[in-house]
């Protein structure tokens, strides 16, 4: 209610109320009077009609005060949405800086599929109404994450888990990398950047950015997005140190999934270079051959080893004449031992598989 609708609704009324008062007042007065008894009526008049308009002034300034309150309380309240919204919009663009930043640092070997789909994933109560800066993480009964930093703790935790072992069911290395492909999928939402190589890991064809030979290029960057998320939330950071994505026993343990008949399946392991299956092949066998005092293949076995020690050593397979040196020296090393054994040798048989398996190979250098 403006001050000129309480001016019309209470002064016009109040005037005209009094106009007629002090007319019939005067009407019945007649004319003015030397005696005092009329004057002090007509001071009651005065006094009446100035109470009831004193007392209706004070209830029109009572009520258009409390109109400006609520115009004022409008115009903080439309200053605090837009304030709130001005920190919404802050606050994404910060997380998404944060975002790019680490894509940076990591020399662009990924790519976030959504950024403002993991910011509401993660931060689910906020909108351009409301905006929270801190989500710890919420767990139900039997452990399991019911928010998304409740659940990216309970998979780092079982991946960390995972490279403490060192012996896999397995059952152990199918969840493993399910666990892989649900961290990039669904937790951090990333995705390779570049063209797929040997060992790399796909679902139904689709590639997630890692790759069974160098699990630490891309356990390294989910820790350090892992933390951003949780500095960001408010949430105690995870020591990285304590994961061992170089672990041997985790690669090796994929590398018996890479040879699997069950590479077949929904989850498989990508096969790009001819020949690497193979090799692996002869790698495991003569790790298992020992004539007393160590290996029986030590050359072998040392330059097998390293060739999986990573994906870009494997990826070296590639080059012909490095596939052509590894296999004649491996191939060597194998029928001079075997040109030393008897058919009553206890390895002989093993030896024979392992030279066959190197045999094989030379139709596949010939067929390049």
């Amino acid at each position: 209610m403006s001050f000129k609708k309480i001016c019309w609704l209470f002064g016009v009324p109040l005037a005209a109320f009094a106009g007629i008062i002090f007319y019939l007042y005067g009407h019945q007065l007649g004319e003015i009077s030397n005696h005092d008894g009329p004057w002090s009526s007509f001071g009651s008049l005065l006094s009446g009609v100035f109470t009831l308009v004193g007392a209706v002034a004070t209830i029109g300034t009572l009520l258009f005060l409390s109109q400006q309150n609520k115009d004022m309380q409008k115009v903080t309240q439309a200053q605090l949405d837009t304030l709130t919204f001005e920190r919404y919009l802050n606050h994404r663009k910060l997380f998404t800086d944060h975002l790019n930043e680490l894509v940076a640092v990591h020399k662009n070997i990924f790519q976030f599929r959504d950024p403002s789909h993991l910011y509401n994933s993660i931060f689910t109560s906020n909108s351009p109404h409301h905006c929270s800066f801190s989500v710890p993480p919420s767990y139900d009964g039997d452990g399991v994450g019911t928010n998304h930093i409740g659940t990216m703790l309970v998979k780092l935790k079982r991946l960390k888990e995972f490279f403490d072992k060192t012996d896999f069911e397995d059952s152990e290395r199918e969840e493993l990398l399910i666990l892989l492909i649900g961290l990039a999928s669904d937790i951090f939402m990333i995705e390779p950047v570049g063209s797929q190589r040997e060992g790399d890991v796909c679902l139904y064809s689709v590639s997630y950015g890692f790759n069974i030979f160098s699990l630490e290029h891309f356990v390294e960057p989910c820790l350090s997005i892992a933390n951003m998320i949780l500095r960001f939330t408010n949430n105690d950071l995870i020591d990285s140190c304590a994961f061992k994505p170089r672990s041997k026993f985790v690669r090796e343990a994929l590398m018996k999934r890479y040879l699997s008949s069950a590479n077949h399946g929904s989850v498989n392991i990508k096969r790009i270079i001819k020949g690497v299956p193979v090799f692996a092949h002869v790698f495991f066998a003569a790790r298992e051959l020992h004539d007393g005092e160590g290996f029986l293949f030590p050359s072998a076995n040392q330059l097998l080893n390293v060739s999986f020690s990573s994906a870009h050593a494997v990826n070296l397979f590639s080059d012909d004449d490095y596939f052509s040196n590894l296999l004649d020296l491996c191939l060597n090393e194998v029928s001079e031992e075997l040109e030393m054994m008897t058919s009553r040798d206890e390895h002989y048989l093993e030896v024979v598989r392992i030279q066959n398996h190197l045999i094989s190979l030379i139709d596949h250098e010939q067929s390049k």
